[in-house]
């Protein structure tokens, strides 16, 4: 559980630096947590009228090559 927990807060905090890097509005999450069945549910404070993305990788970082996904 530990593993899923401190993914879904590598994941948040690579979606928190590219969201500041091309978007006007910086992303505030307010909680990332996973559920009983391990699904990751990530809050933040939302700005009206405005359309979030979350992209999914099964991994952060690629093996061969050390760079992130």
């Amino acid at each position: 559980m530990k593993t899923v927990q401190g993914n879904i807060m590598v994941s948040a905090l690579v979606l928190a630096l590219a969201t500041n890097a091309f978007a006007q509005n910086a992303l505030q999450f307010t909680s990332a947590n996973a559920t009983s069945e391990g699904a990751i549910q990530l809050h933040w404070a939302s700005n009206s009228n405005e359309v979030y993305e979350i992209d999914y990788a099964d991994s952060l970082i690629d093996t061969n090559t050390g760079n992130i996904t």
